[in-house]
């Protein structure tokens, strides 16, 4: 074997490059298996935001184009989601590796609201008592919260289920479990892991540690099983050709023996990115292999050799590399690239759209969507394959495909359309993919508003919070999507209330038929709602006097961005309402400064200045913020300018 068949070819550049940051030693669990040291979980180090900040900045630098954040437990970070925030805002596509326990309470998760694309959580058992003893907690309902709680906003949920020696048995029933538990967790698969202990002496078997041949008959139970994708074809420890007999002694027989529609469809996963894994060793007979197995195999991890010897790989290794596990001087193994010499070629985005299109399976059609979506902008060419699978009679393939398009994030007019009219799909989840990847491109054409605004009376709440979104990022929102966007600040969802204001408050101009909806929205219980609500009042030339009331309301509002907003809107009235000065002379002594000066611009407005008004004006010229003072002294001047009198 020469020195460089295991190379990475220069021309086949990871897609998506993944970058793993841990944020945290800290954790709320207590896993018997896991790789941190215990007892770093309550007291290790917590990376503070500007360091972070500054990691996360090198990354984006460095070409990734999606950062997992993980830990520890990242939810114990105080600064997690605003960590998530500027990932995002730098174009990096955010993922979260979690136990998912706090997302169990939905005001947490609140905060989290469209930072982060994927959500990898651990579940270890469906049986509660398994579950609270390989985590250290008494967890199980509020994981099981956590994942439902993510999957009911939309956010793609990714299992990862440790095999060891405390749950393997139970397998198959977790499986079951997760299939009528969690339908739609298939939006991401399950990652299986048979894994070492990581906290024990390598030379000691003990701890959780479990061995091939008594995994071997619950894993393929289980994998016949399971309704979702099995996404990860080889596990932390050993590929899962070594879970099936007599794989290494005849590659041909194993393959046609893994036909079963939860390995098949293994064979449509895109590229992954190549690594030195140097914890693994590849047994030079391994670099033969021409299988679908081939192209993202690890080898074997070296510490289940060491711990466990090589009885249970007899016919795979050849004599030498038998001393070498004998003696514990394994060397360290490259990841077996892609596209080395002897090596099957790796299925690439245009074989992949074959499938998709071609294939009369609808497993593997789903599969190679999903696969397609994995590989994001680097599948752009792949689009039109994706925008007809839209029309698939699978649901899931379906749903694939429009999730595959929100990542790709480039459609030509032919796809919109596509996407636009799946807006209509029956399937919930497929709209939601859908109105998602409507999101991703920017900017839409006027002619997306139509259906875009039809879909903010969709049934499902994500998809009108999408719609709006996708409205809200229009250049300009187009006039005809006001009536639309007027009714959804009603709507019974806060978040769809707040993109139906931001949307209206981006229209240039304002639209005046939105006024009464916008002065109503002026009392919506929601602070976000009730300041772009003010703010787009503020904005028309002039603002419209019927808005008065539900304005000079707004000024006695507890959040001071709305007072702003209000009290800026009123100053500009011509003529100003009567009944507004009030209000605004009561402004002038308002806690926030902001609010005190936007209240001083309406008094040159006034005809004259009685008692009340020279006496604001006057207490505005000592007043402690110096942009006060100033808007004070600038009102005087306006006002003599105006009138030719001294105020």
């Amino acid at each position: 074997m020469s020195s460089t068949e295991n190379q990475p070819p220069a021309e086949i550049p990871p897609p998506q490059p993944w970058y793993t940051l841990d944020i945290t030693e800290r954790c709320n669990a207590d896993c018997v298996f896991c790789f941190a040291s215990p007892s770093l979980r309550g007291t290790g180090r917590v990376s503070d935001l500007a360091t972070v900040k500054k990691q996360i900045s090198d990354i984006r630098r460095q070409g990734y184009g999606v950062v997992c954040f993980t830990g520890g437990e990242p939810t114990t970070h105080p600064d997690l989601a605003e960590m998530l925030r500027f990932a995002s805002g730098l174009g990096l596509k955010a993922a979260l590796n979690t136990n998912g326990f706090r997302f169990a309470s939905k005001t947490y998760l609140d905060g989290f609201q469209g930072v982060f694309f994927r959500a990898l959580v651990s579940f270890h058992s469906h049986k509660e008592a398994v579950f609270n003893r390989l985590t250290g907690t008494r967890s199980f309902r509020q994981a099981v919260g956590g994942i439902r709680n993510l999957m009911d906003r939309g956010i793609p949920v990714h299992l990862s289920h440790v095999l060891n020696k405390f749950n393997y048995q139970d397998f198959p029933g977790w499986v079951r479990y997760v299939n009528q538990h969690f339908q739609g967790v298939d939006e991401m698969g399950l990652p299986l892991y048979h894994d070492v202990f990581f906290n024990q002496e390598i030379h000691e078997p003990a701890g959780a540690m479990v061995r091939f041949k008594e995994v071997r008959p619950y894993l393929r139970e289980g994998l016949s099983l399971a309704e979702f994708p099995i996404i990860h074809r080889n596990s932390c420890t050993a590929s899962y050709c070594l879970f099936s007999d007599g794989f290494h002694r005849d590659p041909a027989n194993f393959a046609e023996a893994t036909r079963a529609r939860n390995l098949e469809k293994l064979k449509t996963l895109p590229l992954l990115q190549q690594k030195e894994l140097l914890n693994y060793f590849v047994p030079e007979r391994c670099y033969a292999c021409r299988e679908f197995l081939a192209p993202t195999c690890k080898g074997i991890r070296k510490k289940y050799l060491l711990v466990f010897g090589h009885d249970e790989f007899q016919d795979l290794l050849s004599s030498e590399e038998k001393r070498l596990i004998e003696t514990r001087t394994l060397p360290s193994s490259p990841h077996i690239s892609l596209g080395a010499p002897g090596r099957g070629a790796a299925s690439s985005p245009q074989e992949l759209a074959e499938v998709l299109l071609r294939n009369s399976d609808h497993q593997i059609r789903r599969e190679a969507a999903r696969a397609l979506g994995d590989l994001g902008p680097a599948a752009a060419g792949c689009a039109p394959a994706l925008a007809r699978a839209l029309k698939d009679a699978d649901i899931q393939t379906r749903r694939n495909a429009a999730l595959a398009l929100s990542k790709i994030g480039a459609t030509a007019a032919s796809e919109l359309r596509r996407l636009l009219g799946a807006l209509k799909d029956p399937d919930v989840q497929t709209r939601r993919h859908v109105a998602m990847a409507l999101c991703a491109l920017k900017p839409l054409p006027e002619s997306s508003a139509k259906p875009l605004a039809a879909a903010l009376r969709d049934e499902d709440h994500q998809v009108r919070r999408d719609s709006a979104i996708a409205l809200a990022d229009m250049t300009p929102v187009p006039p005809k999507a006001t009536k639309a966007l007027a009714a959804g600040l009603s709507d019974a969802d806060t978040q769809t209330r707040r993109n139906c204001a931001l949307a209206l408050s981006r229209m240039k101009p304002p639209p005046p038929a939105a006024v009464a909806a916008l002065s109503k929205a002026l009392g919506d219980a929601d602070a976000q709602v009730r300041r772009e609500s003010s703010y787009t009042l503020g904005q028309m030339q002039p603002p419209p006097p019927r808005a008065a009331a539900a304005l000079i309301a707004a000024m006695k509002d507890e959040d001071p961005q709305v007072r702003r907003e209000s009290a800026l809107a009123l100053a500009k009235m011509t003529p100003l309402p009567s009944e507004a000065v009030p209000a605004l002379l009561g402004a002038v002594q308002d806690p926030d400064a902001c609010v005190r000066r936007n209240a001083l611009r309406f008094l040159c407005g006034l005809p004259r200045l009685d008692a009340r008004s020279a006496a604001a004006l006057k207490a505005a010229l000592d007043d402690k913020d110096q942009d006060v003072r100033k808007e004070a002294a600038n009102a005087i001047l306006r006002f003599n300018a105006r009138h030719d009198s001294p105020a």
